[in-house]
């Protein structure tokens, strides 16, 4: 029988939480997305409790009542999921967008230079999923973040968060019309970089608009990996098809 035993460490630097496992007497560091999102209520309460019997299976629960959930209800699920900051894996290192952003909301508790910031990005990088690609971290400063006078990088305001958002949602939505442009043309080939964010909330807005022949049509030419590997895309992808 396997020995397995889990606890969790605190790191000094940034309040990041480690969870080692010890199998057979062989230790390992584990950050699954859901056992991330545990931890991180945690630390957001100020407690660092050991991992008893009870949370692990309320960690299960969630999946076990998400898969039965119908596909809208997948969607709205996920949809939810992803704007839940409670929710979001802890970005130890940057291999995509969301993790990107929520990198630096870390960072930027105490404000920060673009010089600052940068060397920390480059270490922090790591591979993409396939068929997706990193803005640069200037990019994602501009559309997620305020600068202040002085040059420094800050989170946005509450009340201007809701401002940057319309922003940043704009600029997705004219990134993704390019994407549907060059899919319509004639023999064209998989796209081999993409952004996965600018997919998620365009096929979510074209959803919306029951403009289910552009979702379609884009995920006939994103990477086919990309689309199997992420549910979200690949639900909305799935109804829009039966539906034109």
């Amino acid at each position: 029988m396997v020995n397995l035993k889990s606890y969790i460490t605190a790191g000094s630097r940034h309040k990041l939480l480690f969870v080692k496992s010890e199998v057979d007497g062989v230790e390992f560091v584990d950050i699954g997305k859901q056992l991330s999102a545990f931890i991180e209520s945690s630390l957001q309460n100020k407690r660092l409790p050991l991992l008893a019997d009870d949370g692990l299976e309320r960690i299960v629960s969630e999946n076990t009542i998400h898969d039965s959930d119908t596909a809208s209800q997948t969607l709205e699920y996920e949809e939810k999921k992803s704007h839940t900051i409670g929710m979001v894996p802890m970005a130890l290192f940057i291999g995509s967008e969301a993790e990107g952003i929520e990198w630096l909301k870390r960072e930027l508790e105490t404000p920060q230079t673009y010089s600052d910031l940068q060397p920390e990005w480059i270490k922090a990088m790591t591979s993409t999923k396939k068929g997706d690609s990193l803005p640069e971290l200037m990019e994602i400063l501009e559309e997620n973040f305020i600068k202040n006078e002085d040059g420094k990088w800050r989170k946005p305001d509450y009340e201007k968060a809701a401002d940057l958002e319309i922003i940043r949602n704009r600029k997705l939505m004219k990134e993704f019309n390019l994407y549907l442009e060059q899919a319509q043309k004639p023999k064209t080939k998989r796209m081999k970089d993409t952004r996965l964010e600018v997919l998620r909330y365009s096929f979510k807005e074209c959803y919306k608009q029951k403009n289910y022949q552009a979702i379609v049509t884009v995920g006939d030419h994103i990477q086919e990996s990309l689309l199997q590997e992420d549910e979200v895309l690949l639900q909305y992808y799935d109804i829009a098809s039966s539906r034109v």
